[in-house]
């Protein structure tokens, strides 16, 4: 649970260096799961700012490509953030 508080903190600071390596891979050596560390990424978005946490969120693959953990990877079929705008027209979905 430390953990979990101390990566949203560090989301809402900007910290995506250092302390964003050094408390993910704490927190999954704690139990922390990868889902439950993307969870806190995209609640902490709705506090500290969308666009830190989709900087935090970028950075989640090469966190997690030197452990045992790999990201799960979903094709979007629509996009959420964009959606009735581009009607898919925004590469993301």
């Amino acid at each position: 649970m430390r953990e979990a508080v101390a990566l949203a903190a560090i989301i809402a600071a900007g910290c995506t260096e250092t302390p964003l390596t050094v408390h993910t891979r704490t927190g999954l050596a704690s139990g922390l799961t990868p889902a439950e560390i993307g969870e806190i990424v995209t609640e902490t978005a709705a506090f500290a700012g969308f666009p830190r946490a989709v900087t935090a969120a970028g950075r989640l693959p090469e966190l997690f490509a030197g452990t045992r953990f790999r990201p799960i990877r979903r094709r979007v079929r629509s996009c959420s953030i964009c959606l009735p705008l581009c009607r898919n027209r925004c590469g993301t979905c």
